[in-house]
């Protein structure tokens, strides 16, 4: 059981996030069992007003059918931004409560970012 956490806001980084990191995700996870991936989900933690960049991406409509994608409403938390000193501790804060509210139920927690790039058997 894993779980795929993105954390991802704004038109440039979710286009990031659609170009670079979504496809090799998809990759990596063609190379699996259906058996490998069950009961596996893709967190994508957005605003309210970025889902819509999401909804027609076809890679995202392939990978509904393999598992289970969830899109998590951030705004109370991109309102607490301001109070960071830079973005790596305001994502410090977002993983944390990633991990928080997810580390019960999952086996494995994924932490990639929207413009990652990564080999096709990093997650085999």
């Amino acid at each position: 059981m894993n779980v795929f956490f993105f954390p991802v806001w704004g038109e440039q980084y979710i286009n990031n996030f659609l170009n670079i990191c979504l496809p090799c995700l998809d990759d990596n996870l063609s190379k699996l069992s259906s058996k490998e991936i069950s009961n596996s989900k893709l967190e994508i933690w957005t605003s309210k007003k970025d889902i819509k960049l999401f909804k027609n991406n076809l890679i995202l409509k392939r990978l509904k059918k393999k598992l289970k994608v969830n899109y998590e409403h951030i705004d109370v938390l991109l309102n607490l931004k301001k109070n960071f000193s830079n973005k790596y501790q305001f994502l410090a804060f977002i993983q944390y409560n990633f991990i928080c509210s997810h580390i019960k139920k999952y086996k494995y927690l994924w932490f990639l970012y929207p413009d990652f790039m990564f080999s096709n058997n990093l997650i085999k």
